[in-house]
C-alpha cells in the first residue's frame, strides 16, 4: 500500500482509495459498506465508521507513524468496536484533518461530544 504523503495536506484521492479498501471486500469486489455495526458511537454501518477510520488514520500519519495499512485497519477495528481512542486521536490532531472531512465527521465540537459517551 501507498503511504500518505504528509508533507501536503491528505487529498480527497487518499480518502477515496482508503474508503474503498476499508468497504469493499478484497476477494470478490462486493462493496461491504452497508454491513452494520449497530453498538458504535462513529456509525451503524462500514461506511460510516469507515469515515472515522480514514480519519483516525490521518490523524496518526501526521504525527509520524509510517503503516498506513496497520493504521487503518486498527482504526476500523476500533471505530466499529466503540473505542473512545478514534475520537481522542482525532480531537488531538483535529488541525491535521482535510477541511472536507471535518465536515463529514460533524465539526470538532461532535468529536468532543463523542469523548463523553461511554467508556
Amino acid at each position: 500500500m501507498t503511504k500518505l504523503d504528509t508533507s501536503a495536506s491528505p487529498t480527497k484521492s487518499a480518502y477515496a482509495r482508503m474508503m474503498a479498501q476499508l468497504t469493499t471486500d478484497p476477494n470478490t469486489g462486493e462493496p461491504t459498506g452497508h454491513l452494520a455495526c449497530p453498538c458504535s458511537r462513529y456509525g451503524r454501518n462500514g461506511d460510516a465508521c469507515a469515515t472515522w477510520a480514514v480519519a483516525y488514520t490521518f490523524a496518526f500519519l501526521v504525527v509520524g507513524a509510517d503503516d498506513e495499512a496497520v493504521i487503518l485497519e486498527d482504526g476500523m477495528s476500533k471505530a466499529v468496536n466503540d473505542d473512545r481512542a478514534v475520537a481522542q486521536a482525532i480531537y488531538e490532531e483535529w488541525a491535521s484533518i482535510p477541511d472536507f472531512m471535518r465536515r463529514l465527521l460533524g465539526g470538532k465540537r461532535y468529536v468532543k461530544s463523542l469523548l463523553s459517551l461511554g467508556a
